[in-house]
């Protein structure tokens, strides 16, 4: 309960034992006729002569003791007064409660005490880092329908593998070349090119890797291309020592990526 509350309920107390002291003290002949004397009245005067006076001096008149009523009411007053006290505390606190709801508790959660005006925290959510690991596709075979579509338009490092019909050496690469693709495969993008089918594919991406185009070259064939474009040509001599070993060739394609 509030300072204020406490102040206003030993107020309405102390109206109370008043009243109920002034109500003792009138039920007295010596205090009705003191006060008769004050008033200037006779207190020996018929009492039915007055209604009043018969009500003052606690007569047999219908209106009773003037005094006695008086008191009551008084004392009823002051019991009405202690019930507004509480009542209005209540209503204070629950006002209290309704303004701390409002604006006031929006500004600062702070400024209200109450814990029904607090916000709950709000639940976070930690999002995890994703662990999927991209699982490299397999080893595109190219054509100049998918060389637009796919190879061109590809970022980062791709590697173009030339190999010729018939070749033994093509043949032996093939599973170095699967090899290198399931380790390196979410780094870079491997194609595989069959000369015999795609001559013009092959032309096309020579000249643009700047390779020598009077030169003949030895299979397997490797075109790095960088988004989408060929950068560099390595022809069989620059892997015929280590074409056959999937760990060498790993860190080949690996260093030039």
């Amino acid at each position: 309960m509030s300072v204020n509350q406490t102040q206003s309920l030993n107020q309405a107390l102390t109206y109370l034992t008043l009243a109920q002291q002034l109500s003792n003290l009138t039920s007295t002949n010596t205090t009705q006729n003191s006060l008769s004397s004050l008033l200037g009245y006779n207190p020996y005067s018929s009492y039915d002569s007055s209604p009043l006076l018969s009500g003052l001096y606690g007569g047999s008149s219908s209106n009773g003791s003037f005094f006695q009523n008086l008191m009551q009411m008084m004392f009823m007053s002051s019991i009405i007064k202690i019930f507004q006290q509480l009542l209005g505390g209540l209503t204070s606190q629950t006002t209290a409660a309704s303004d701390c709801a409002d604006a006031a508790c929006q500004a600062s959660a702070s400024d209200c005490t109450d814990a029904a005006c607090q916000a709950p925290a709000e639940e976070t959510t930690t999002s995890t880092p994703s662990t999927e690991t991209h699982t490299p596709r397999e080893v595109v075979t190219l054509t100049s329908d998918n060389a637009e579509s796919d190879l061109r338009k590809q970022s980062g490092t791709s590697y173009v593998v030339v190999c010729g019909s018939g070749c033994g050496r093509c043949k032996q690469f093939e599973p170095v070349l699967e090899s290198v693709n399931n380790t390196l495969g979410s780094n870079a993008t491997f194609y595989s090119l069959n000369y015999g089918e795609q001559k013009d594919l092959f032309k096309t991406l020579k000249k643009e890797s700047g390779a020598n185009m009077n030169m003949s070259y030895g299979f397997p064939i490797v075109i790095k291309m960088v988004d989408g474009k060929a950068t560099d040509f390595y022809s069989y001599s620059d892997i015929k020592n280590i074409y056959t070993d999937e760990s060498k060739m790993t860190e080949w394609f690996s260093s030039k990526i």
